[in-house]
């Protein structure tokens, strides 16, 4: 029987060392954390296309995935993080950021306090309060000050609801969280995730920027590949994923998301916390 750690790969793909990051889901016990389906307006709900990927809009822009040091660093949620708002900043300004591939493992540092990796509930609320420092503004006593972006909200996904990860994907923005397989070095490097033969394994979570979804698929961002997954395989792996809303100005009336609903929900947390 093959090894299911061997991850030689083929000669034409260069051999990573895979490292991860997401340490293990984590519930909030107070009840603070909104749950995506509560904020959809679904008599609003469009209907979903049979495929779709965010980057596939926009030929003239680079979206395509980046390493950004996840095969040196445990920085798998950080980067799933700076790729979807990369993405936000091409919808809201027509331009594309420039990741600063220091910059980004430096916020990873930071935020992991020399620990490895992050709990994507705790980094989604540094998202939101604190933001993302992506470039630079202006010079402060000749010392460069990073441009912080800031997400206005972020709600949990039910992770085995296909419905609910294909309208995060489609209409804001969608980050999942997995316990590997054993096959994972086997099924990186044949460019698939689909064998739900082995159980998952807690010491292998994995953050990954959903980029879109086909009827039998979602696109997945994984150390510097676009690497399609069954459905199967997402609904048996991932342990939690997270839609993410970047403005909630963008959502008027009648619209998909229900962006009064949210904002009752963002109000009451704030009194809560």
């Amino acid at each position: 029987m093959a090894d299911p750690h061997d991850i030689s790969g083929e000669p034409s793909i260069p051999k990573y060392n895979l490292r991860f990051g997401k340490l293990p889901a984590k519930h909030d016990p107070k009840g603070r954390t909104i749950k995506f389906k509560s904020i959809l307006n679904e008599p609003a709900l469009p209907l979903l296309p049979s495929e779709y990927e965010f980057r596939k809009l926009y030929p003239q822009f680079d979206l395509s995935p980046k390493m950004w040091k996840n095969d040196e660093e445990g920085d798998c949620v950080t980067v799933s993080s700076f790729g979807s708002q990369r993405e936000f900043e091409v919808f809201e300004q027509g331009k594309l950021l420039d990741i600063d591939e220091e910059q980004l493992v430096q916020s990873y540092r930071k935020e992991s306090g020399g620990n490895y990796g992050l709990v994507m509930l705790d980094h989604m609320k540094v998202w939101k309060n604190d933001g993302l420092p992506i470039g630079y503004g202006k010079k402060l006593l000749c010392l460069k000050r990073p441009q912080m972006h800031k997400i206005a909200a972020f709600a949990r996904i039910d992770p085995q609801s296909v419905t609910e990860i294909k309208y995060a994907t489609f209409l804001t923005g969608c980050n999942i969280g997995v316990l590997m397989p054993g096959t994972y070095g086997q099924e990186f490097y044949a460019g698939e995730w689909k064998d739900t033969s082995f159980p998952p394994d807690p010491n292998l979570g994995h953050a990954m920027k959903a980029m879109g979804f086909t009827q039998t698929h979602l696109l997945l961002w994984s150390w510097g590949r676009e690497i399609p997954a069954t459905w199967e395989w997402v609904s048996k792996y991932s342990d939690e994923a997270w839609a993410i809303i970047d403005k909630i100005d963008d959502w008027i009336e009648n619209s998909p998301i229900d962006a009064f609903k949210l904002q009752n929900f963002l109000d009451a947390i704030d009194k809560m916390s």
